[in-house]
């Protein structure tokens, strides 16, 4: 079901519930602020797209995004590897690491490569091995990645937000926090530690307790990793890159 809810209507909302607000510019950066907070958290359905297949070259390592996805990159959420010149294709799933090296003597195929990094120095994908791709075989790189937010502006705010109706309540709710917050008004509330956890008080509270019920509610993972086929009905376990809202 396409999103129906504006920026526009949540300051509407704030302003009647808070009976104040900050002045009209200082309203657009509440929202687009709250929408900044609530995309990044997490690689939500709705924030991901499907990366354009990108081809393996023989002794390559380094790989650069499409163009189209390259403009609005932010994260990857999952990616693997796609052998498509046999039938059925082998597909196997990729692990992230932060930081993989240059590797200059050793090549893998696709039952060897298991790990991909994001290496921004150079904005390509870098496999833990170049690519050993015989002729006639085909491989190619897949999956999904988190793009980044649009930044609300003035003239945005009639445009729907890409959060989902259902959670509108969310984003309402930290629009109020940061009206009292841009306005110094003490209801906004703080944050403290106790005994190693945050406690939040004020609007800033029943912000946070919405928004960790909407985590939960999108929260779809039974804590298991990916199953990387090892032949047959086995399978070894493999991680998952996707940061587990909880653990």
């Amino acid at each position: 079901m396409a999103s129906t809810y504006t920026p526009q209507d949540a300051i509407n909302l704030a302003t009647a519930l808070n009976h104040n607000a900050p002045p009209d510019g200082i309203q657009v950066y509440a929202v687009d602020l709250m929408n900044s907070f609530i995309w990044v958290a997490f690689p939500w359905t709705w924030t991901r797209k499907t990366l354009t297949t990108i081809s393996l070259s023989d002794g390559v390592q380094d790989y650069a995004l499409a163009s189209q996805n390259s403009t609005d990159f932010y994260r990857f959420v999952n990616l693997e590897l796609n052998q498509t010149s046999t039938t059925p294709n082998v597909v196997r799933a990729l692990s992230q690491k932060n930081h993989l090296s240059q590797e200059l003597v050793t090549t893998g195929g696709i039952d060897t490569i298991r790990h991909f990094s994001w290496e921004p120095s150079i904005s390509k994908i870098r496999l833990d091995y170049p690519a050993a791709v015989p002729s006639g075989t085909t491989i190619v790189i897949q999956g999904e990645y988190q793009y980044v937010p649009t930044k609300i502006t003035e003239s945005t705010l009639t445009t729907a937000l890409t959060l989902p109706d259902h959670y509108f309540q969310v984003f309402l709710e930290g629009v109020r926090w940061k009206f009292y917050e841009l306005t110094d008004d003490p209801r906004a509330g703080k944050t403290q530690e106790a005994k190693g956890r945050a406690v939040h008080t004020g609007q800033k509270a029943t912000f946070m307790a919405a928004f960790d019920a909407m985590k939960e509610a999108e929260d779809f993972s039974d804590a298991e990793d990916v199953v990387y086929p090892a032949g047959g009905t086995l399978g070894v376990g493999r991680e998952n890159f996707i940061p587990r809202i909880f653990f």
